[in-house]
């Protein structure tokens, strides 16, 4: 018979238990409860077998929830999340799990899919990146990002571009196009739908005589280090402005 000495309530529902032996073992409230181990003093070789092996289910049980209590998971993130874990024991857990409703991938995209429409600023082609590297099937992610339509991507882009120009005063319109081309791309959006957009929103907005004061207050910093006596240097000052983003023609009428 293998004697127990201690068992003793520690943090996170577990209990810390000693034997005679010397052995020491950490194990769940549940195991506890469903052994009786607070009312018995000694087990015999079946009962303690039994007891590590649903241990190992508890304590890896405990585990996965807490995860999924953070946030959704596919089942393959949440093994990758449990590892290492015997195949046997990852695989009672996950069934379990899926039974219970806690792991429910169609729900977890959907939930997720509807949040990002609701609230978030990214296109569908992010989420579908996001989405495949989280561990979802690509078919259900296809499937779900069916309701990202043409028309919310549209409105999406619409609003993140009225909020970004109006911080972007001090830029060019050149520098404006390349700056929300980047921005746009990177956050997952059509590039299809996302530059007629942003080339209506430019053209609405150009003011060349706001363009022309902008030039006239780069010039005015850049000036001391050019000789614009000197034609080489003339030229660097012309090219420099040029990459800042300002047209050609109005370069050329203003340092002529």
């Amino acid at each position: 018979m293998i004697k127990i000495t201690s068992i003793k309530p520690k943090k996170k529902n577990q209990f810390f238990t000693e034997f005679e032996n010397g052995d020491t073992m950490m194990l769940h409230q549940d195991t506890v409860f469903k052994y009786g181990l607070l009312q018995k003093k000694s087990l015999d070789q079946a009962t303690f077998d039994a007891i590590k092996n649903d241990d190992a289910f508890n304590q890896l049980m405990q585990k996965a929830l807490n995860q999924l209590a953070k946030q959704d998971m596919s089942i393959s993130a949440l093994k990758k999340s449990l590892s290492p874990a015997k195949p046997m024991i990852l695989n009672q857990v996950i069934d379990h799990l899926k039974t219970q409703g806690y792991l429910d991938e169609e729900k977890a995209l959907q939930r997720y899919v509807d949040e990002m429409i609701e609230f978030g600023d990214k296109g569908p082609k992010h989420l579908e990146e996001k989405l495949k590297k989280e561990g979802y099937l690509y078919d259900a992610i296809k499937r779900h990002l069916k309701r990202y339509s043409e028309t919310i991507e549209k409105q999406k882009i619409n609003m993140i571009l009225d909020k970004q120009l109006k911080n972007l005063d001090q830029l060019t319109t050149q520098k404006k196009r390349e700056k929300m081309l980047r921005f746009l791309y990177a956050r997952g959006f059509h590039q299809n739908l996302f530059i007629p957009i942003l080339e209506a929103k430019l053209s609405d907005a150009y003011d060349e005589d706001a363009e022309a004061t902008l030039l006239e207050k780069r010039y005015h910093t850049l000036k001391n280090r050019y000789d614009l006596n000197d034609f080489k240097d003339k030229q660097k000052l012309m090219k420099k402005l040029l990459n800042e983003g300002f047209k050609y023609d109005l370069i050329k009428t203003y340092l002529s």
